[in-house]
């Protein structure tokens, strides 16, 4: 009877000397070369590549201080490129200025830029099949799914490296095969204000605790809560959190009184909530406007679904009034891929002098979700955390209380986050009230207010017989 085969139990795919990872060593340095000779051609290899791309970390930390002066339109050559790469401390893991200095000496033609590119971008995406056809493989032996979302895992995980080497181009489907598609219905990671594949901005004015929430719907959704305050969560996922401001001694605190509030739970599996925050990193924080910030991410994500914070906007991808809506454009095609990927995003943003969102109103052309924080019309500083819970945008047909206002307030008792929280009926019945003395028709209230037929229908007859007592 034959012995069973060892697998390795291993993330990442660990070749043996006999069988390399694919590699072109030769052509990645020809790519290094060709811009130090001319500087015309780091936007050739810039549109082809990111710094994920190399396989030798000495190139990978060279094209990535390349990109970074590219983006100050700096000259790069022997002297400005080492004198850069020494002042962010990397100097010696790019393999030191001798090797930086022997990056020009045998570059064929600088004119063949794109052609050397070409091969080391060839030979990434071979590295990325194996690594995800491995994750697969040990998906399978792990069996820590049902077989069906084990294969629908895999699926996504191909189409999605499979789309990295589509051309750009449109595809047509006509409307009967379109119908006759097998598609996954809508599901959600807290349903209904989290739609699996989502994206979903949330926002407020400073203070007003829009980290507190994020970080209690992150800790609730890793560990399989069954609820995120009254909202269902049908199934642990893991969650990967970006934090752009908050200092690490102030996050740390904040997370051990929050999971000390879920203690039935216990902590979270190992790496299903994992952090990237500015004081564990040793060089510059990743801006997610940039295509080299958006890999640097993606590259510690697994496949698997992840739930990904964003917060916020103003620190992870820095503008101001004049180009807030070019710094947009090139952060929604990533999370419109992230979301073709199979990951949800939730991006946190502040509120602007008026209370609404800041920024360009652009935003929520793709978003699925809005949700905003409110303070109480009766709020007191020295009462800590309380706010009023606003979803503005919602799409899909969702209706009745899941959907309506609420009020938060978050206390820490003995050392544990304990939340409190009250429907606004209050509120409801007033907005609804207004819109009947506007002469609102009651599909329009339903619509804007989220109520279903016969809440608007209980609720007209209640404010008729009120205006008819009054008279």
């Amino acid at each position: 009877m034959s012995q069973p085969v060892p697998f390795a139990k291993s993330r990442r795919y660990e070749p043996d000397q006999d069988k390399p990872l694919p590699q072109n060593l030769d052509a990645e340095r020809s790519v290094l070369g060709a811009i130090l000779k001319d500087n015309a051609a780091a936007k050739i290899a810039q549109e082809k590549l990111v710094p994920a791309d190399f396989l030798s970390e000495c190139n990978r930390r060279v094209f990535r201080q390349m990109g970074q002066m590219t983006e100050k339109a700096q000259a790069i050559d022997l002297v400005t490129l080492t004198d850069e790469l020494h002042s962010a401390g990397e100097l010696e893991a790019a393999g030191g200025a001798a090797y930086i200095a022997q990056l020009v000496d045998g570059v064929p033609h600088v004119t063949n830029v794109g052609h050397y590119a070409a091969i080391v971008r060839e030979k990434a995406l071979l590295r990325d099949l194996i690594h995800t056809t491995h994750a697969i493989q040990q998906q399978a032996f792990d069996a820590t799914e049902d077989a069906n979302e084990t294969l629908a895992r895999a699926a996504a995980q191909i189409t999605a490296l499979n789309a990295t080497r589509e051309k750009d181009g449109l595809k047509i489907c006509d409307v009967r095969d379109f119908l006759t598609m097998d598609l996954e219905p809508v599901s959600y990671v807290v349903e209904p204000v989290f739609p699996n594949q989502g994206i979903i901005e949330l926002y407020s004015w400073r203070g007003r605790g829009k980290t507190n929430f994020a970080l209690e719907a992150g800790a609730c959704v890793s560990i399989g809560a069954p609820k995120f305050f009254h909202w269902e969560i049908p199934k642990p996922r893991p969650v990967v959190y970006v934090d752009g401001e908050m200092d690490a001694p102030s996050l740390q605190e904040r997370l051990r009184e929050i999971f000390a509030g879920h203690k039935e739970h216990g902590l979270p599996p190992e790496n299903q909530f994992r952090l990237i925050t500015p004081d564990l990193q040793h060089g510059r924080f990743p801006n997610i406007s940039t295509r080299d910030g958006q890999r640097r991410i993606e590259d510690f994500l697994t496949g698997r679904g992840e739930l990904i914070f964003f917060d916020n906007l103003s620190s992870l991808c820095p503008s101001d009034e004049e180009n807030e809506i070019e710094i947009w454009n090139l952060v929604q095609p990533w999370l419109l891929s992230l979301r073709r990927k199979g990951y949800t995003s939730v991006f946190l943003q502040h509120a602007g002098k008026s209370g609404a969102q800041r920024g360009t109103s652009n935003r929520e052309d793709l978003i699925n979700i809005v949700i905003s924080l409110k303070s109480p019309a009766s709020y007191e500083a020295e009462e800590g955390l309380r706010a009023e819970v606003h979803i503005e945008k919602l799409r899909g047909k969702t209706v009745g209380v899941l959907v309506q206002p609420f009020e938060i307030q978050m206390q820490s008792i003995d050392g544990a986050t304990q939340w409190t929280m009250r429907p606004l009926r209050e509120l409801i019945k007033k907005q609804a009230i207004e819109m009947f003395e506007r002469s609102a028709k009651d599909r329009d209230v339903c619509e804007i207010l989220r109520l279903s037929r016969y809440q608007v229908y209980r609720l007209r007859k209640d404010w008729e017989k009120s205006s008819r007592e009054k008279d």
